[in-house]
């Protein structure tokens, strides 16, 4: 019978025979191996189904930080406000968090010096916490939002604090007087804020005295005020 020729093409030593006859009369073929090189690479080469497929994983780097938990913004905020406490008794130039109206600054220079003090914490937070927020979508947005919660206390310091003072005032007697020091309001600045005596502005600037002279020294009190 005859040798279908695709059988023969990927046979991997393709014979060359000649025809014999024995000295009985039966017929024999005398094969001869023959080497090709185009079919033995044809039959050598690899097919698709031959190679191995690879997935690609993310490096073990990504993998340990997509899977580790957010960190909690509440405390960063909170030591970003308490340091900006810090600034605003130097009152050193340029970090005013206090509007003063006599013509000698803006309204937007409070926004200024806050976006300062706001930009300056978060860079330092980032590199603490080994963040990318330049290739990162995650790590960018909670800077942002970390950001956004220091500059919306900032830029409404005094509002908030006047809140505070007139909520200590309404509770203030002896039971309460430690709880109120802990909630970041010293007696002297508390006195200062229930002196009648005087116009508006002495009694302000007796008590934005009274509380940076205690936040220059007590970092547990800044800690307190701005929780």
């Amino acid at each position: 019978s005859r040798i279908p020729s695709n059988l023969v093409r990927h046979r991997r030593h393709p014979p060359s025979c000649t025809s014999t006859i024995s000295s009985r009369g039966t017929y024999f073929p005398s094969c001869k191996a023959v080497s090709s090189p185009t079919l033995t690479l044809r039959w050598n080469s690899s097919t698709d189904s031959d190679v191995p497929t690879t997935t690609s994983s993310p490096p073990p780097e990504s993998q340990e930080k997509k899977s580790t938990t957010p960190p909690d913004l509440h405390p960063p905020t909170l030591q970003a406000i308490a340091h900006a406490l810090f600034i605003r008794a130097q009152n050193a130039p340029g970090t005013q968090l206090r509007f003063v109206d006599d013509g000698s600054m803006e309204p937007w220079e409070i926004t200024y010096a806050a976006g300062k003090i706001t930009q300056s914490f978060a860079e330092e937070w980032i590199a603490k916490e080994n963040l990318n927020p330049a290739e990162d979508e995650g790590d960018e947005e909670l800077m942002q939002v970390m950001s956004g919660r220091i500059m919306a206390v900032l830029t409404r310091l005094e509002e908030l604090e006047e809140d505070l003072l007139k909520r200590c005032v309404s509770n203030n007697n002896e039971e309460v007087k430690d709880k109120i020091t802990s909630l970041g309001v010293p007696e002297e600045e508390l006195k200062a804020w229930e002196t009648k005596e005087g116009d508006s502005a002495k009694r302000v600037n007796n008590v934005a005295a009274a509380i940076d002279a205690v936040c220059l020294f007590d970092e547990p009190l800044r800690y307190n005020r701005a929780r």
